[in-house]
């Protein structure tokens, strides 16, 4: 920063100027450079094609400038990091438009998403099931990595697991937050055993199409009984696979983990973790499908979050998603069968075609993971299935030095840099 302070390497945006004037007024808009607040002149009116076409235009040259901007000055460009909504006009539709220019302009580089999907039982968008479709194309299409949350999920661990009598969004974001620092603190702090995004994903993707995930972190509790729980393994392990405590409101207790990644925070055993990951593996009904031979992968550092002595976050891609996909879906149908608000979107260039196309892929996303749910070690190979080649399905225990260990360079708060 010219003041000689340090400056989160964040690119802020919206179309709709207020929003972001609120954010640069309040407690933390002083830390953000002023070149990195882009806004419009007005929102989409939870249009989607108005956040790809005619209002995104107007602003995507300048998002990119910035992003051109900030990755010259970076000395390790790993990834980048997209804070959204898939619901509305703008996370949705500029979100899809700046995810494509993405790729097309740093295409060796990776794209992880925190996307905020519908939530299954409420909402306050009407053409959310059109917005959240045409956005989830783009994401299978674009991103390498997506982290699935939503708002009632949210909600549910603010009131029932932390027991908050009144909660605000601030708080809801705070645990998004947490598991946006775990995923990144191996590469920024020591630790028995270093993993970096791009390893990350290597294990646990093992087919490009399989790359949204359900996450959790662990411990969540109460502020006050945190200063009396005995955190060991297996307390982090019940709280980790208590699905009240997901971020998503698929349960994964009806579906089966694909594979998982455990990133601890501080002084647990690795190897007591590793057991204990074994133990739930070996289970007479394990949650773990069984045609890959371990599902898990771990990482470790030493340095923890505030006011707790450790932590864990998981990282599950699992089957389950299919059923929160299934009822976007029918949603979806029930509203393009009857032509419900189409014109809106064809006025703006988004033809028919367009959304019979999105709706095809989410359906190949869905019959994917309904096809992996169930099968076994014993099934025959399937030629046509894309796989990644460079998938390695092991328990890494591999030491980075800390003077070559690789620094994660993001758009995300967290990371910074003077």
């Amino acid at each position: 920063h010219s003041k000689g302070k340090y400056c989160p390497r964040a690119i802020l945006t919206d179309l709709d100027p207020s929003s972001l004037d609120s954010v640069r007024s309040g407690e933390y808009g002083g830390l953000f450079s002023l070149e990195n607040y882009i806004y419009g002149n007005s929102g989409t009116g939870n249009n989607w094609a108005k956040g790809y076409f005619s209002k995104g235009d107007e602003v995507i040259d300048f998002i990119l400038e910035a992003v051109h901007r900030e990755a010259e000055k970076a000395d390790y460009l790993q990834a980048f990091q997209l804070t959204h909504s898939v619901c509305g006009g703008t996370g949705g539709g500029l979100g899809s438009l700046l995810l494509e220019n993405l790729k097309d302009e740093y295409p060796s580089k990776i794209t992880q998403t925190f996307s905020v999907f519908p939530s299954p039982k409420t909402s306050d968008i009407a053409v959310e099931p059109y917005n959240a479709v045409l956005s989830i194309e783009r994401l299978l299409d674009k991103a390498d990595a997506v982290h699935i949350i939503d708002n009632n999920a949210l909600s549910r661990i603010c009131k029932d697991t932390l027991q908050m009598t009144s909660f605000t969004y601030g708080d809801m974001n705070g645990i998004v937050a947490q598991l946006m620092g775990h995923l990144s603190a191996s590469m920024r702090y020591p630790g028995i055993i270093n993993m970096d995004l791009r390893k990350m994903l290597c294990n646990i993707v093992p087919f490009p199409i399989a790359h949204f995930f359900l996450d959790t972190i662990a411990p969540l509790m109460p502020p006050d009984l945190n200063k009396y729980s005995v955190l060991d393994e297996l307390t982090l392990q019940r709280h980790w696979y208590n699905a009240l405590n997901a971020m998503s409101s698929s349960d994964y207790r009806r579906g089966r983990f694909i594979t998982t990644a455990l990133l601890y925070r501080e002084d647990v055993t690795q190897f007591g973790a590793i057991l204990k990951v074994f133990d739930l593996m070996n289970k007479g009904s394990s949650p773990y499908v069984e045609w890959i031979p371990f599902n898990a992968i771990i990482s470790h550092c030493k340095v923890t979050p505030q006011e707790i002595s450790k932590s864990v976050a998981h990282i599950a891609n699992s089957t389950a998603i299919q059923e929160g996909l299934k009822a976007k879906d029918e949603k979806f149908g029930d509203m393009l069968t009857h032509h419900t608000y189409l014109s809106q979107y064809n006025l703006e260039g988004l033809e028919s075609e367009d959304f019979i196309e999105a709706r095809d892929k989410l359906a190949d996303l869905i019959d994917f993971y309904l096809k992996y749910q169930d099968a076994t070690a014993d099934e025959p190979y399937d030629k046509n299935e894309q796989t990644n080649s460079s998938m390695v399905l092991r328990l890494s225990l591999i030491h980075i030095s800390e003077p070559t260990r690789p620094r994660l360079i993001s758009y995300a708060v967290f990371c910074l840099k003077k």
